[in-house]
C-alpha cells in the first residue's frame, strides 16, 4: 500500500471512510500549491507597491516640471484692473511685467436691422422681391424671397440657412412681428447697410455696428470687439461699459505667491515619496518585519538619488545655489523643510534670481535636473520601478501556470487515491464480513 491510513478513517464494523481517508492525503500532497499561493501573494504586494511608488514619482515629476517649464509656475502672472467698470483683465506667461493707463471711450456694438412695419403674426406675408444688404466693406449681396419665402417665419428660414452672414429672428412688440437681421460680426466690419428690401419689408436700422475705441498709455486702439486681444501681448482686455474716457491702471506682475506655493507642492511630493521609501526598510520591532520591498535594490537606489538632491548646487555665481539658500532645509531623515521667510524674502528681493534657481537658459536648473532624471524613472518601458513591476508580474503569471497544472495533476492524483482506498474499504468490509460468519460458526459449536 502507497499511503498511511490515519486511524480515525477506519472502523472495525464500518470499514474505511474513504472520503476522509483521501482528503488528509490530499492536503499534504496540496503542500506546494500552499507555498506557491503565499508566494503569489507576497509577489503581487511587492509589484503593488511598486506601481504605487511609480505614481508617487509620476506626482513628484509633474510638480517638478511646473517649476520648470517656461509656461509653468514662474511663467504666470497676476493681471488687475484699477476699476473693473472701465475693464477686466487676464494674462498668461508671455505678458510682460509692466503697468498700463488704459481708458475707454466706445464699446464696440453688434449691427442690428429690423422691419419697420409690424405684422400680425409671424405667418403675415410680404411682397416677394429681392433684400440687397451689405455686412461692413464687403460686397452688396442679393437675397431673393420668391413666394414660398414671402412669409416672416419663411424667410427667417431662409436667411439661416444660408450664409449671408447675418441672422434672422422674429421679436414680437406692442404693435406687431418684426423681423430682425442681426449681423455674425461685430464692430464696424459687421455694419449692415440695405440699398434694396421687398415692398412691405423697409428696414431701419436698430443698432449700427461700430468698433470699441480706448487708449492705452495714450495710444489709440481700435477694436471690433470689446474683447481687446493683441494690443498688450499675452493681455486681454473686456471693456465692461464706462466709456467716460477715465483712465483705470492695468497691473501686470509675476505671480510670486503662485509660484512659491508651487515649490512648496513639490516639497510635498518629495516627502511624501521619501516618508514611504523610509518606512519600507524601517524594521518594526512588534511585527519583526520591514516593509514589503524592504529587499527591492532597485527602491534603494531611489532612495539614494532622492537623498542626493540635498546636495545640489548650482553652477556658476547665481545668487542662490543650493536649496538651503532658498529656505529649503534637509532634514536627518531626508525629508525638507520649508523656511517660509527665507522663502518669501528671497522671493520679494530676487524674485528672477529664485527662478534662475530652478529654471534658467542653459538647462541647469535644480527643476530641470531633477525632472531629467525622473523622467528616466517613469518611463512608462524601462523606467526602473516599472521594469520591476514587470518582471515581479511576470513571476506572478509562471507561479500561476505552476499552479493550474499541478492542480490538473492533483484532480488525477485524487481519483487514484479515491479509486485505491475504495478497494481497501471494499476489502475491509468482506473481512469483517467474514469475521463474523467464523463467529458465529464457533459460537455454533459450543
Amino acid at each position: 500500500m502507497s499511503s498511511a491510513i490515519g486511524s480515525s478513517t477506519l472502523s472495525s464494523s464500518t470499514g474505511l471512510d474513504v472520503g476522509a481517508t483521501v482528503d488528509q492525503l490530499m492536503q499534504v500532497e496540496r503542500a506546494p500549491e500552499q507555498l506557491w499561493k503565499i508566494q503569489q501573494q507576497a509577489i503581487a504586494a511587492q509589484a503593488s507597491a511598486l506601481r504605487d511608488f511609480n505614481s508617487r514619482l509620476e506626482t513628484l515629476e509633474t510638480r517638478s516640471n511646473t517649476l520648470k517649464d517656461i509656461t509653468g509656475a514662474f511663467g504666470q502672472v497676476i493681471v488687475e484692473s484699477s476699476n473693473e467698470a472701465v475693464f477686466s483683465a487676464s494674462g498668461d506667461s508671455s505678458s510682460a511685467v509692466a503697468d498700463h493707463m488704459v481708458a475707454v471711450t466706445q464699446l464696440a456694438t453688434v449691427s442690428s436691422l429690423y422691419s419697420e412695419q409690424a405684422f400680425l403674426s409671424p405667418t403675415a406675408t410680404f411682397t416677394p422681391g429681392d433684400l440687397k444688404i451689405a455686412v461692413g466693406g464687403g460686397p452688396v449681396q442679393t437675397i431673393t424671397f420668391d413666394l414660398n419665402h414671402s412669409t416672416l417665419s419663411s424667410a427667417v428660414e431662409y436667411i439661416n440657412q444660408n450664409k449671408f452672414g447675418i441672422s434672422a429672428s422674429l421679436v414680437n412688440d406692442a404693435a406687431g412681428t418684426r423681423l430682425v437681421l442681426v449681423s455674425k460680426s461685430s464692430g464696424l466690419a459687421g455694419n449692415l447697410t440695405v440699398s434694396a428690401a421687398p415692398e412691405g419689408l423697409g428696414l431701419k436700422v436698430g443698432t449700427a455696428g461700430q468698433n470699441a475705441k480706448l487708449t492705452i498709455d495714450g495710444i489709440p486702439v481700435e477694436s471690433a470687439t470689446n474683447k481687446v486681444t493683441g494690443a498688450l501681448q499675452g493681455v486681454t482686455l473686456q471693456l465692461n461699459g464706462d466709456v467716460s474716457g477715465i483712465p483705470a491702471r492695468l497691473t501686470v506682475a509675476s505671480d510670486n505667491a503662485g509660484a512659491q506655493q508651487a515649490i512648496k507642492n513639490f516639497v510635498s511630493a518629495y516627502n511624501d515619496i521619501v516618508t514611504n521609501i523610509n518606512s519600507e526598510f524601517q524594521y518594526n520591532a512588534v511585527t519583526k518585519s520591514s516593509g514589503t520591498l524592504a529587499g527591492n535594490s532597485t527602491l534603494r537606489s531611489l532612495q539614494s538619488t532622492l537623498l542626493s538632491l540635498g546636495s545640489f548646487q548650482l553652477p556658476g555665481t547665481a545668487t542662490f545655489k543650493t536649496l538651503r539658500s532658498l529656505g529649503l532645509e534637509m532634514q536627518d531623515n531626508g525629508t525638507l523643510k520649508v523656511n517660509d521667510a527665507t522663502l518669501a524674502t528671497a522671493f520679494q528681493d530676487h524674485a528672477a534670481e529664485v527662478e534662475n534657481f530652478f529654471r534658467n537658459d542653459s538647462s541647469t536648473g535644480f527643476a530641470q535636473t531633477l525632472s531629467a532624471k525622473l523622467m528616466s524613472l517613469t518611463d512608462s518601458v524601462s523606467g526602473s520601478l516599472v521594469v520591476d513591476a514587470k518582471g515581479l508580474d511576470d513571476s506572478y503569471k509562471s507561479l500561476g501556470d505552476q499552479i493550474e497544472g499541478f492542480e490538473v495533476r492533483m484532480v488525477v492524483r485524487q481519483q487514484q487515491l479515491t479509486d485505491e482506498y475504495t478497494r481497501i474499504d471494499i476489502m475491509l468490509r468482506q473481512m469483517t464480513s467474514l469475521e463474523n460468519q467464523v463467529t458465529k460458526q464457533l459460537e455454533s459449536l459450543k
